[in-house]
């Protein structure tokens, strides 16, 4: 039957608000359940009992309390609010909050800014190859290159980010953050005058692109995280989205692409 976590519906809806796993589908994948699972873990139903979870997913859930926590605790602390009041956990959750990265896309990207070219004849694919969902639509392999209208000056960061993973896209001249006047920037950039173009070799889905402009330089272990060609933990998401909101709001930028790649 495994162990009783009181009030279990309403913690794994507190882990989905403070954690990548913002979904049933990406929470149960990450506890390697499917999501009639989970939410029987939640729900009583023929496979499982209401509030119960075997201690194997026990351990992965308790895993991932720990990296949403703002705080970090022993594990036997953690387990400890997982395991007991809900109320508890949630203030726990609540104690010098981190600042989410994705609350500041929603609050903050700019979608009106941007252009997608494909190819050397410059098509746009806003204009076409689109979706029905209403995003452009990019084939696997297909070059392509990002424009965007950019009004402030300072640093930059660029992002790509598909399912729960974020990497650092690196500009043409090999630069992460390089620093940069306003007007047009072209992602990932130019060599002798003419745009460098990239394309994505192996996931099909929707892949969102941001460009991050900060007064002040970005955060070395973000940086360093891109030079080793790692993508970006919880942690660091965290840590950008610190640095990025401390800016002051007139002085920082931030603008984001959508594209529906497929075979």
């Amino acid at each position: 039957m495994g162990t009783n976590i009181p009030g279990l519906g309403q913690k794994l809806k507190l882990l989905k608000r403070d954690s990548p796993y913002r979904t049933t589908k990406a929470l149960a994948f990450k506890l390697g359940v499917s999501v009639s699972t989970l939410n029987g873990y939640a729900n009583e139903s023929s496979k499982s009992t209401a509030g119960f979870m075997p201690e194997k997913r026990l351990s992965i859930l308790i895993s991932l309390f720990e990296q949403a926590l703002p705080v970090t605790l022993p594990t036997e602390e953690v387990r400890a609010l997982v395991l007991g009041d809900a109320a508890a956990l949630e203030a726990a959750l609540r104690v010098g909050e981190k600042i989410l990265l994705e609350d500041i896309l929603k609050r903050e990207a700019r979608r009106d800014t941007g252009t997608i070219w494909r190819d050397q004849k410059l098509k746009l694919v806003r204009h076409e190859g689109t979706g029905a969902d209403g995003l452009p639509t990019l084939k696997l392999n297909e070059p392509f290159r990002l424009e965007f209208d950019v009004g402030k000056k300072g640093f930059l960061l660029a992002l790509q980010n598909v399912a729960q993973t974020w990497a650092v896209v690196r500009f043409a001249d090999g630069e992460i953050s390089p620093r940069a006047k306003s007007g047009m920037l072209h992602l990932p950039g130019k060599k002798r005058d003419k745009p460098v173009y990239m394309y994505e070799e192996d996931s099909t889905g929707i892949h969102r692109f941001g460009l991050f402009v900060s007064p002040l330089p970005f955060p070395l272990s973000v940086v360093q995280a891109a030079q080793g060609e790692k993508s970006l933990d919880w942690n660091l998401l965290c840590e950008l989205a610190r640095h990025f909101d401390a800016q002051h709001r007139h002085l920082r930028e931030l603008h984001m692409i959508e594209i529906n790649f497929i075979r």
